[in-house]
């Protein structure tokens, strides 16, 4: 999606980066501890009014 949104520029560039990052991080999580990181695993939608 980011790459379609060519006005994001150097912010859509820097989201890009960090969304990846983020994925080899909780790569790396689940290969030592075998489950979601706990932000992944404790995640819950948010209720709304």
């Amino acid at each position: 999606m980011i790459d379609r949104l060519p006005q994001l520029g150097a912010t859509g560039s820097y989201l890009k980066q960090t969304m990846q990052n983020k994925l080899v991080e909780h790569k790396r999580y689940v290969e030592t501890f075998g489950q979601d990181m706990p932000e992944i695993l404790n995640w819950k939608w948010a209720s709304t009014p």
